[in-house]
């Protein structure tokens, strides 16, 4: 929808649901009694079929859903300079295993071997809030003659700004504490992802220009990245422990995006 002369406003949904996605239920369990918690506990010692050790049957219960608003204003290049706000309002819900993209599910086990749902929760990529905002401004300065005009006029200035959630992320005991000998098991009383990754901000900027040098080009480009120098961690010790309360490094960053930034370049086209 147009707003004004050359800025628009756009509202757009977007949903998909899947389901019969596979994950790797341990059949060759025995259960052999509940954790004070209430979740089931299991043993590998006398298995319902002795012959084997554990037994993986692929089966195709699992689904996720994905919910997204994005609503993006756009000022259309002119007067030398145009400009786009975006917003993403999302939702991403679904049992844990599906997120296993690469053996999809197949290789995956839920935490307890024979109920998926104890595992239903925000998927590892649910995001629920993006801001992201572009900017380019092209100056000219009119009033300028001469070599003040050659040095300051040509140039171009853009610039990214993103600000967001963090992803979500599943605590875990850091051992096989309901005996089904996957270690996967989440501290009583947390649901699956019921933590998130510290918020991610940055701002990078652009300065470039290009120099018309008779049939051929001099292009030179400055650039910085994650100006303000921000700890944007992509990963945390997810290590709960085995007690009530957490671990001292539970949730501190284990890996982060890289820090500030700056490159100069210069290109020659012939």
């Amino acid at each position: 929808q147009e707003l004004f002369a050359d800025t628009a406003l756009s509202l757009t949904y977007q949903g998909n649901k899947t389901s019969n996605l596979p994950v790797a239920l341990n059949t060759n369990l025995r259960q052999v009694g509940v954790l004070p918690d209430g979740r089931r506990q299991w043993s590998t010692t006398n298995r319902p079929d002795p012959r084997f050790g554990n037994i993986f049957v692929s089966s195709s219960v699992g689904e996720q859903r994905y919910d997204g608003l994005v609503a993006t204003l756009t000022k259309r290049y002119s007067h030398g300079y145009s400009v786009q706000l975006s917003y993403h309002l999302s939702k991403t819900r679904g049992t844990a295993f599906v997120n296993d993209f690469t053996g999809f599910g197949v290789f995956t086990s839920p935490s307890d071997p024979l109920d998926v749902s104890v595992d239903d929760g925000p998927s590892d990529f649910d995001m629920r809030n993006r801001f992201s905002a572009t900017a380019v401004w092209q100056p000219e300065f009119k009033g300028l003659s001469g070599a003040a005009a050659a040095a300051l006029n040509g140039w171009k200035v853009s610039t990214r700004i993103i600000a967001s959630d963090g992803f979500r992320f599943n605590a875990t005991t850091g051992q096989d504490t309901n005996g089904d000998t996957i270690f996967n098991d989440r501290p009583s009383g947390q649901d699956y992802n019921s933590f998130e990754l510290p918020a991610y901000v940055t701002a990078d900027l652009r300065l470039d220009r290009s120099i018309s040098l008779g049939g051929r080009s001099l292009e030179l480009i400055a650039e910085g990245f994650n100006l303000t120098n921000r700890l944007n961690p992509t990963n945390v010790n997810r290590t709960w422990g085995p007690n009530a309360a957490a671990n001292a490094s539970f949730n501190t960053p284990t890996a982060a995006e890289t820090a500030r930034q700056f490159q100069l370049a210069v290109r020659f086209s012939f």
